[in-house]
């Protein structure tokens, strides 16, 4: 195990083990064996490493961007990239809980007869992730991949920006748990709802 170097900025140290706590909790501590002693001069490494590992399922990729792209959708104003022409990063995230919470949030959708914006499932769930967002700092995108029944959390990233990396660890770890800690009571009420049956044949009428 690391030993922290306590000479270290005492800040930077906190953050670090929180970063630490996200890699462990992912079951991928593996990924830090090469370090032997935690100091500030680990902190990109390990903040690289908690963003990699910041979701039950991650994925990373680099993409070419040219001036007619548009990034993913982003819920605050920001730079949108227009005649960017580096590579961006783009990291998308999910869970099983977050799957299942939109397929649940489709089931009763169908149930009641209406759309998602109409869906409280979806909208609390919205409200969560981008009070969430409001809270980070620096210059990156971030949205769902799907406006409608999304399955991922997708961030892009721009290398003449500045953002936090920690940041975007600390906005999937509250999104996702907010989807793990909500799932169960959503089944619940899906279960306890009402029920919706359509007959095959024409209502009974009673006796002539």
């Amino acid at each position: 195990m690391a030993q922290l170097n306590t000479s270290s900025n005492y800040y930077a140290l906190v953050e670090m083990l929180q970063l630490i706590r996200v890699i462990h909790d992912n079951g991928a501590l593996d990924a830090l064996r090469g370090i032997s002693e935690v100091s500030e001069d680990d902190f990109l490494e390990i903040a690289l490493t908690a963003l990699e590992n910041a979701a039950p399922i991650c994925t990373m990729e680099e993409i070419p961007m040219t001036a007619d792209e548009e990034p993913v959708p982003d819920y605050e104003p920001g730079d949108t990239y227009i005649d960017c022409e580096h590579w961006h990063t783009k990291c998308s995230f999910t869970s099983p809980e977050m799957l299942e919470y939109y397929r649940l949030c489709r089931l009763f959708e169908y149930r009641e007869g209406i759309e998602p914006e109409d869906n409280i499932y979806v909208t609390e769930a919205e409200a969560h992730y981008v009070n969430c967002l409001r809270r980070a700092q620096g210059h990156y995108c971030a949205g769902y991949d799907d406006d409608r029944h999304t399955t991922r959390l997708v961030f892009e990233s721009c290398p003449d920006y500045d953002y936090s990396l920690p940041d975007i660890v600390w906005e999937v770890r509250d999104t996702l748990a907010y989807y793990a800690e909500n799932v169960n009571t959503l089944a619940r009420d899906i279960a306890l709802g009402r029920f919706v049956y359509l007959p095959a044949l024409p209502a009974y009428k009673g006796d002539a």
